[in-house]
């Protein structure tokens, strides 16, 4: 029933999956992975409570990344 469950489930259906990709995006950031940093961060950005802190970790990646212009319109948009 359980292995069901989870072969039908789409990520992305509750918001506890965003909070899970902030976490694994932070790790990432962290390992200085930081392309599967971006693709967590930018994975979580459904969820309208994390938006923000998702932003702001992703200016984090672009700027670690030599993107200095996407770094600075995210944190733009983290602060609005």
């Amino acid at each position: 029933m359980v292995e069901t469950a989870l072969k039908n489930r789409t990520y992305g259906e509750i918001p506890q999956d965003a909070r899970i990709y902030l976490y694994c995006g932070i790790a990432n950031l962290n390992l200085k992975y930081m392309i599967i940093a971006e693709q967590m961060f930018l994975r979580c950005m459904v969820e309208p409570d994390i938006v923000s802190e998702a932003q702001s970790h992703l200016a984090l990646v672009y700027g670690e990344q030599g993107h200095l212009e996407k770094s600075a319109e995210m944190y733009k948009a983290a602060l609005m």
